[in-house]
């Protein structure tokens, strides 16, 4: 019993040794590897965010679009010379002279009628230089030289098929575009003619009424192009607004037909106001 109990004693003295020499190894190694897996994790950590930003630099880089700046030499202009166009030259007829040539023919004759007869010698023909008529006479004119060809220009103009002018429509001009406006000259009493219609006082109906109106080269209404404003007003304004007149629109100095809007204003408290 005291062999074991001493035998015991023993072993847990060499656990308790063991135990605490266990213990510092595992500290020492366990702080190590701690350390050196922090390390690790942090290497390779820091090792993807710098490919990732690696990859984003050069991703960046193949987006950018090099500019080139490219230098052109000034061309030189290459002066078109203008091909001049010579005239033509116009031959002149050839003016054949005919020369007597019954002088040349021999004529048998009597003896007798031979030694009254004069002959014509070789210098006599020779002479005969001058220019003859179609009769074969040699009255013709001596005095022509050169052979001139006229042309009637305003024959070959007549029949020559011109196109008509273009004629363009006549424009209705806006006020905005010409010079000068039209300006009414009679608007108030115009205005002063017109009637409040019964129908619009009984039910008591108020409003603004806006013509469009077409002014002539004669400051003359042409046409009324649009009435704006309650219906009932409308055959009113229709019917007075042709007696207005204007001052005719100017554009390059020039009268120039011309659209203008004139507004009218009913009103129910004091009759109406124009």
């Amino acid at each position: 019993m005291k062999q074991l109990k001493q035998k015991r004693e023993e072993q847990k003295k060499f656990f308790e040794y063991k135990g605490a020499e266990l213990k510092n190894f595992y500290k020492k190694y366990a702080m190590r590897a701690l350390i050196f897996s922090v390390a690790f994790h942090f290497a390779v950590v820091g090792a993807w965010f710098m490919s990732s930003v690696m990859n984003d630099a050069n991703a960046d880089k193949k987006d950018e679009i090099k500019e080139r700046i490219i230098i052109l030499n000034e061309v030189p202009m290459i002066n078109e010379q203008k091909e001049v166009q010579e005239p033509v030259a116009i031959e002149k007829p050839k003016v054949t002279v005919k020369k007597d040539l019954e002088s040349l023919t021999p004529v048998p004759t009597r003896k007798v009628d031979s030694e009254k007869l004069t002959t014509k010698s070789q210098d006599q023909l020779d002479q005969v230089k001058g220019l003859v008529s179609s009769n074969g006479d040699d009255n013709g004119s001596t005095n022509i030289t050169d052979a001139t060809i006229k042309i009637d220009n305003t024959k070959i103009d007549a029949n020559i098929k011109k196109d008509p002018p273009k004629v363009e429509p006549e424009k209705n001009f806006q006020p905005f575009e010409v010079e000068k406006a039209p300006v009414p000259v009679n608007l108030s009493s115009v205005k002063s003619s017109l009637r409040y219609p019964q129908s619009a006082i009984d039910q008591g109906i108020e409003g603004k009424m806006v013509a469009k109106i077409l002014i002539g080269k004669n400051g003359e209404v042409i046409k009324v192009g649009s009435i704006s404003g309650p219906d009932i007003f409308k055959d009113e304004i229709r019917e007075k607004v042709d007696d207005l007149v204007f001052t005719p629109a100017m554009m390059n100095g020039q009268t120039v037909k011309c659209w203008v809007t004139v507004p009218f204003n009913f009103k129910l408290k004091s009759g109406f106001n124009h």
